[in-house]
């Protein structure tokens, strides 16, 4: 949700069923109607997206509500039935879906200073939507009639464009920025920064020598402000768009959530392997290259005190080329000790072990329960420039097996309290993948636990939701580049299993089903391996909910 700066009205998104345009009496039958439903027809892709059963002719769309608003409370206006009037931002014959789901929020949409204009995100909904990419932003004209918006013709701002475009930021009513990848069919291709000259309507990229993907970005003056993954952290940097320069104004932890105020003070929520999110404030100083924070919140901290907690260790090593991890202590270390070593493997593949709380995979946990804890960003890992990331396409188990391995050896070689003959290793996702990999490709660890992993890349294609992702994983269509996805196929290689493991699974995961784990499980179970296998009614691709 959303609140126009003028306080004239409100933003907000719901799955809209199309047939109900502005109708909210119509919406709430529909919706009562589809709950009663024994059954459910498709004509096209997605049946399934994330964790939930799609339904046709109802998608994502965002909404005006006009309000009148003063310093004690907000009215809403009502229609002649007594209810909310509301306004689709979209004409109802164009038919996509905004925010984007499963994960799209108000980060997807902007709100221009005067109120006279609202950007989008939005997926197209047509019969290859399930293996595209390519999401559009809209720039949409508003004019008020009373209390009634009417909506110019949308204008497509990157109608050519194949790849990803996405999260259009207003700076004032006549200049707008939003991201943009090169890439069809990627997910994970860097974000770059466009200019959208609204009177021109013309879109412009920012020419910035940059191999970074830029995540949430905002404006203060003439400086645009980037928040990137960079080597295992959040980085920061600062742009200036008249000089051209480039400055990174810190690199540490997890910052994210920027709120910029009218006195330009900036509101945002910080965390890191050690600390979870608390809200700060911070000011730019030395001509907006400094930033000064200080906590304004203290969740957690007494909560915190209770335990303890060793300080997480970056370091680097030459797997050609070089390669970033992080190590931590077990929370009873003591010098002379030896412990065994816990190896967590990130999924993605595209993602990165950065310093970050987490409320599933938190490695303080694992340091908790005595281990030596490992997290190595192989290639195919974000945050360390574009070939870096890409070096997994193609190539699921070559160059990140060979960094994970390296990496292990390093740590072994490197760090005398680890003790070689304790080895274990925990993945999901790719994570997973990579653990099933392994079980076929290395004997040396003594557990392995597969979360939500890929058991066969063949049968993959044919059982998630979202086609894209395989096929450019593997460039291409299963009957087409068949043999690349058997060359990287855990299943090719399950006569050499033998490592006792635990295979964990979500019900509900539509993303890596779990007839995937079901696979791994039987496998295990038939080769007589040692092996247990947890599934989690409720649960996604992520364990959300507490035990």
């Amino acid at each position: 949700m959303k609140v126009d700066q003028n306080g004239k009205f409100i933003t907000f998104s719901m799955k809209s069923w199309m047939a109900c345009g502005n109708d909210i009496a119509c919406q709430a039958k529909k919706n009562l109607q589809q709950k009663e439903a024994t059954w459910r027809e498709y004509t096209k892709l997605y049946l399934r997206h994330w964790d939930e059963w799609e339904v046709e002719g109802r998608y994502n769309r965002i909404f005006i509500l006009p309000i009148q608003m003063n310093s004690e409370h907000i009215k809403t206006h009502k229609t002649i039935a007594g209810t909310d009037m509301i306004f689709d931002v979209l004409p109802n014959d164009l038919l996509a879906a905004t925010p984007v789901p499963p994960f799209g929020g108000a980060e997807q949409y902007s709100i221009s200073p005067d109120g006279k204009a609202i950007a989008v995100t939005l997926e197209i909904i047509q019969h290859d939507t399930a293996w595209r990419t390519d999401w559009k932003v809209y720039y949409l004209p508003i004019t008020w009639n009373g209390n009634t918006p009417k909506f110019g013709t949308p204008r497509s701002l990157a109608a050519d464009n194949k790849a990803r475009t996405q999260n259009p930021v207003f700076v004032d009513a006549h200049n707008m920025y939003y991201l943009s990848m090169d890439l069809p069919q990627s997910e994970s291709d860097l974000l770059h920064l466009v200019h959208y000259d609204v009177a021109g309507d013309k879109s412009t990229r920012v020419s910035m020598d940059f191999d970074r993907s830029i995540g949430e970005y905002f404006f203060i003056d003439n400086l645009v402000y980037m928040s990137v993954n960079e080597d295992g952290e959040q980085a920061l940097y600062a742009y200036n768009l008249n000089t051209q320069e480039m400055t990174r104004v810190y690199n540490k932890g997890h910052a994210n959530s920027f709120s910029v105020t009218s006195n330009k003070t900036v509101i945002f929520s910080y965390d890191d392997f050690n600390h979870p999110n608390n809200i700060y404030q911070g000011v730019f100083t030395n001509s907006g290259k400094t930033l000064t924070a200080s906590r304004m919140t203290t969740y957690n901290v007494q909560v915190l005190a209770q335990f303890t907690m060793q300080e997480p260790e970056k370091f680097h090593y030459n797997s050609n080329p070089q390669v970033q991890g992080w190590i931590i202590k077990p929370a009873n270390f003591q010098p002379s000790g030896k412990y065994p070593v816990a190896h967590l493997i990130h999924g993605g593949p595209e993602g990165a072990w950065g310093s970050g709380w987490s409320y599933r995979w938190n490695p303080q946990l694992w340091a908790a329960a005595g281990f030596v804890v490992v997290m190595i960003n192989p290639r195919g890992s974000t945050g360390f420039g574009k070939d870096f990331t890409a070096a997994v396409l193609k190539n699921w188990g070559g160059a990140p097996f060979e960094d994970l391995m390296d990496g292990m050896d390093y740590v072994i070689q490197n760090y005398d309290y680890v003790d070689e003959k304790r080895q274990t290793a925990a993945g999901a996702s790719y994570g997973g993948y990579m653990i099933n990999w392994i079980n076929g490709n290395s004997d040396r660890y003594n557990a392995l636990v597969c979360h939500d992993g890929v058991f066969s890349t063949v049968d993959m294609w044919y059982q998630t939701d979202e086609l894209f992702f395989s096929e450019n994983e593997y460039g291409g269509l299963p009957w087409e580049a068949r043999d690349l996805y058997e060359k990287w196929n855990p299943e090719r290689f399950v006569e050499n299993w033998k490592t006792p493991t635990l295979v964990i699974e979500g019900y509900k995961d539509y993303r890596v089903p779990w007839s995937q784990a079901l696979s791994s499980f039987q496998t295990l179970q038939r080769r007589g391996i040692d092996s247990k296998f947890i599934v989690f009614p409720s649960e996604n691709h992520w364990v959300l909910n507490s035990a």
